[in-house]
């Protein structure tokens, strides 16, 4: 896992990176790899280049090309890939974690981190996919994002917009995270109407959440199957979007991309949100965490075992893509 200590941090405020593992064991089913290979070989080399490295590297026998699958399993420290009889499952580099001097350096960077990615999107693909959340980082980055100089990178024209989550609450209610963006980003910004997806909250939680799945599915057929960015925080229990500890749409099929909530434990308690298929699609998941209430479950999160049941925050792992923590010095305190 890389840290980086960024924006007005003072040398004091470095944080100590678990050591890397240094170890080329075989024999038990498992090679490990020092960090910097699985980081540089996902990063530099193509698909079928870094198949072929990693062969090498672990001199094994290649299974059927039908049967190979890959996926994220994170170990803190290092790299790992584990060899099944006739599967290959290859690992890539652990989450980027970057560290800021406070929340304002952190929404600053975040708000630049979109509008890079949203401009990159728009002059490759023509067209940009974003899922955007509440929460106390949202305001601020959206007002970045609406202001210049950002304003002008975005090409709103062709940016579609859904939420990673919303209450079941009128769109004027002040818990709407359709109203907070409403507010602070769309009111500013010259995004098509018809390329705005908020949750229908005036049905019920199942049909809602049925026709957000419909919606967001025939965004993703439009859009190369991906999100382009998704905006996400976690709450001090270590719940994002609206998936909570235990809830069963943690285990919710693959092919589903948003679930109905009964009985959140933060209100409002009648939540619809995307699934974690859906959160997977994503090229780049930007958590956004400040505050010192967040510290344990952050060190919880990054360092100790995988236990998406126990902390949702870590079943975003996007096969095709990347993930970010962006922390505030208090945030980052117990790491």
């Amino acid at each position: 896992m890389k840290i980086r200590v960024l924006g007005r941090a003072t040398p004091s405020q470095t944080l100590p990176v678990g050591r890397a593992c240094r170890s080329h064991r075989q024999g038990d089913g498992e090679t490990r790899f020092p960090r910097i290979f699985t980081s540089v070989i996902h990063a530099a080399a193509p698909h079928n280049a870094r198949m072929k490295i990693l062969l090498f590297l672990g001199r094994l026998r290649p299974p059927k090309p039908s049967r190979w699958a890959g996926y994220f399993h994170i170990r803190q420290g290092c790299g790992a890939l584990r060899t099944h009889p006739g599967e290959l499952q290859i690992v890539p580099a652990q989450p980027d974690v970057q560290i800021y001097a406070s929340l304002e350096d952190l929404q600053a960077a975040a708000a630049e981190r979109v509008a890079t990615v949203a401009e990159t999107a728009g002059q490759t693909r023509g067209r940009v996919l974003l899922a955007v959340s509440g929460g106390s980082a949202a305001p601020g980055l959206f007002g970045r994002l609406a202001t210049e100089p950002l304003r002008s990178r975005v090409p709103w024209e062709r940016v579609s917009l859904i939420w990673c989550d919303e209450r079941l609450v009128p769109f004027s209610s002040p818990d709407s995270n359709y109203r907070l963006t409403r507010e602070t980003l769309l009111a500013h910004v010259p995004i098509p109407s018809l390329q705005v997806y908020p949750v229908a909250t005036y049905y019920d939680a199942a049909r809602a959440a049925e026709v957000y799945h419909q919606q967001v599915a025939a965004l993703l057929a439009l859009h190369d199957g991906q999100i382009d960015v998704a905006v996400l925080g976690m709450g001090p229990d270590g719940h994002t979007a609206s998936l909570f500890p235990g809830f069963p749409q943690l285990d919710a099929p693959p092919d589903v991309w948003a679930l109905p909530v009964e009985g959140a434990p933060k209100p409002p308690s009648t939540r619809v949100t995307l699934s974690p298929a859906a959160l997977n699609r994503a090229t780049l998941a930007l958590f956004l965490v400040a505050g010192a209430d967040k510290a344990p479950m952050v060190r919880a999160a990054l360092r100790g075992p995988y236990d998406p049941h126990a902390i949702p925050a870590q079943i975003v792992r996007p096969r095709h893509g990347a993930v970010v923590w962006m922390l505030d010095h208090e945030a980052a305190g117990a790491l």
